[in-house]
């Protein structure tokens, strides 16, 4: 009966919620926001839809945990020496100011003794990291000089809170037997504690990708997830048996993860399910409030937020500006994380539990909480708008604390792909178009689902990563918004449609190059615009057709006319075929092909083969011309060149410089007999 009732609870929050977020997103309110909403409107305190779920405290923490987990996977160890400066500076700065100040300012307000107020400034301290970091990832801002930042700060929190809440009956006591002193036991969880992580970084650094290359071979998805979900299971809850907190194991779950290959394919497996608990989480946190209680105090609620809303960013906006942080960067990250976070209710729960709080102040603490949480995405969105106001500020001077100041490059993310190429399968094509794309000093991504072969191409430095490209996260870590095309050569059409369609909702113009090995597969693509198809049937046809044809001795320009009449055929058939020339070069035999472009200034400009001389030279071939916007052609002596015009021809590298000075500059300055 037990398990029906939970059930229908959780089946009900899930309908209820997900109805009424719904409608609050027509109305321009922000998810996070409306599932806070839900769960004031459904919850014991609202309609009463759900009375109680004493399951929901563990989904909360599943939900937090695996956003820290894929917060780790988009970390690497190296980048954690670049957080020091906000990890420590702001993020421990933030705590002991905020605890500090509320200590000494409290009493004198009648706010209650100092342990009392210690207490209010422990709670006060925390910044919600389920809502800074949703909002950082949703905006693809982690990357960002303000981005680390929060990052930092969230770390010390998270890193700050399992101690509080340890010291809680050291510092304020509960009527227990509880010893001051710290027991052996501590000393011997600690340890115990420095040594898993020691043969956690040994195991992540030699035994984790064996083990994975062991696993992916198997090609089966399902089965890499389920692996990935009991290694971050196990790293996550043994770090909270011992030092009790499930968040920061989690975050050195993925840690483990972030400097492996797989951790690009691991983050794309992981939101779904993470984005499913947290939208729990949130609307859990909406139902801990009594709306009754809301309302008759919300004058309070409000000029609480109001005083938070000052203390918390001045703070960090004086330790930030210290620390040579810019004026927006400070602003910014002050105004991110100046709300009362989940941990916090996780701290007044315990703080009521053990009779330091009443229930009157645990309920203004959570009110508080949800209103600071609730406010924080509307407040993103104002924060152009208040640096902008404050721009006078940049000029105010603070004494350095230089001991943490680091460069403000290493605040930078390390993204710099722009105009690059994304080929989808590192296979012989993937390869050597990655190759060439290299040569010609032109940046790309390639994203291969073959283990073996990404660490193959990451040993060797080459920029290729473990993921589906049917995945948008994937095709976001591999920069699509800056992307110039996507390229696809892998021959699983059914698989290229979903990635084209991927593409297209991030990017719904974005050029697409397809490898298809049949003609009648372009029909699956024919609804797709912008997208070229190269299709190895035709191209073996070519292939064969200039072999056969040069066994006969037939002459080249023959043989050329004959392809690109096949070629207009195909195209006047399938608009979506490339139209230019260089793909059938290489069935021409083994001669050399060269091509000469008409620039502007060149004597060939306006003149025929025949004024140039080109026609009839020993060792010199003319193929074709290529002209913008229009087929390869077949030319005749009389063909007139034009401004852009490309020359495809046999000759060899000596005979081509010649040639080339012919065309620039007339032939009267080059001794033709020469050539």
């Amino acid at each position: 009966m037990h398990l029906t009732e939970t059930t229908i609870q959780v089946i009900t929050i899930v309908g209820l919620s997900a109805l009424i977020a719904t409608v609050l997103s027509y109305c321009k309110v922000p998810t996070i926001v409306g599932f806070i909403i839900s769960g004031l409107v459904i919850g014991p305190y609202g309609l009463g839809a759900v009375k109680n779920f004493p399951g929901i405290e563990v989904i909360n923490e599943i939900g937090l945990s695996l956003l820290m987990f894929t917060v780790g996977l988009e970390f690497a160890y190296i980048k954690i020496r670049y957080l020091s400066k906000s990890l420590i500076g702001l993020g421990l700065g933030l705590i002991g100011s905020v605890i500090c100040l509320v200590t000494v300012v409290a009493p004198w307000l009648g706010l209650g003794s100092w342990q009392h107020c210690m207490m209010m400034g422990m709670v006060l301290s925390l910044s919600s990291s389920a809502i800074v970091l949703k909002l950082l990832q949703q905006q693809r801002e982690l990357e960002t000089p303000h981005g680390n930042s929060s990052m930092g700060v969230l770390l010390a929190q998270d890193v700050v809170f399992a101690p509080m809440i340890m010291l809680i009956p050291f510092l304020f006591g509960d009527g227990s037997a509880v010893s001051s002193e710290p027991s052996l036991k501590d000393f011997s969880t600690l340890s115990i504690f420095l040594v898993s992580c020691l043969s956690l970084f040994l195991f992540t650094k030699f035994g984790l990708g064996r083990l994975f290359n062991f696993i992916l071979k198997t090609r089966n998805q399902e089965l890499f997830f389920f692996v990935l979900i009991f290694l971050f299971a196990v790293i996550a809850f043994g770090t909270e048996a011992l030092i009790g907190s499930l968040s920061l194991g989690a975050f050195i779950a993925g840690l483990c993860f972030a400097n492996s290959p797989l951790a690009k394919q691991a983050l794309s497996d992981i939101l779904p399910l993470r984005d499913t608990f947290l939208a729990l989480l949130f609307t859990s946190v909406g139902m801990l409030v009594n709306i009754s209680y809301f309302v008759a105090h919300f004058h309070l609620l409000l000029l609480a937020t109001i005083l938070l809303l000052i203390m918390k960013p001045m703070i960090l906006y004086i330790l930030g500006r210290m620390l040579r942080y810019s004026h927006a960067v400070c602003l910014t990250v002050g105004l991110l994380t100046f709300q009362i976070g989940e941990f916090s209710i996780v701290l007044i729960k315990e703080l009521e539990r053990r009779g330091h709080f009443s229930s009157d102040s645990m309920q203004f603490f959570l009110s508080l909480t949800v209103l600071t949480m609730a406010i924080t995405p509307f407040l993103q969105k104002l924060i152009p708008y208040f640096i902008e106001r404050t721009r006078f500020m940049e000029n105010w001077q603070f004494p350095h604390l230089s001991t943490l100041s680091q460069n403000s490059s290493e605040q930078q993310g390390d993204n710099n792909l722009f105009d690059h190429t994304i080929i989808v399968g590192y296979g012989v094509a993937g390869r050597q178009l990655g190759k060439v794309l290299s040569t010609l000093d032109i940046s790309y991504v390639a994203l291969e689902l073959n283990y073996s072969t990404v660490m193959r191409a990451q040993k060797d430095k080459l920029p290729v990563i473990f993921g589906d490209a049917q995945r948008g996260e994937i095709l976001h870590i591999a920069g699509i918004d800056s992307a110039r095309c996507v390229v696809i050569t892998i021959p699983a059409i059914e698989i290229t449609a979903n990635i084209i369609t991927a593409a297209r909702k991030i990017r719904s113009h974005i050029p697409v190059i397809v490898r298809v090995e049949y003609e009648r597969a372009i029909n699956t693509l024919k609804d797709f615009k912008a997208v070229e198809c190269v299709v190895s049937e035709h191209e073996s046809t070519l292939q064969v057709l200039a072999k056969t044809l040069h066994s006969y001795a037939i002459d080249q320009k023959t043989i050329i006319s004959h392809l690109i009449s096949i070629k207009k055929i195909w195209l006047d058939q399938n608009k979506s075929l490339p139209s230019y020339l260089p793909d059938i070069l290489p069935y021409l035999g083994s001669e050399s092909v060269k091509n000469i472009t008409i620039h502007p200034g060149s004597y060939a400009e306006g003149r025929t083969l025949k004024d140039l001389g080109l026609e009839g030279l020993s060792g010199v071939k003319i193929i074709a011309i290529q002209r913008k916007f229009s087929h390869p052609f077949v030319p005749t002596p009389e063909a007139m060149l034009k401004l852009h015009d490309t020359i495809y021809l046999h000759t060899s590298d000596d005979h081509l410089k010649q040639i080339e000075t012919i065309v620039a500059v007339g032939p009267a300055l080059v001794e033709i007999g020469e050539v």
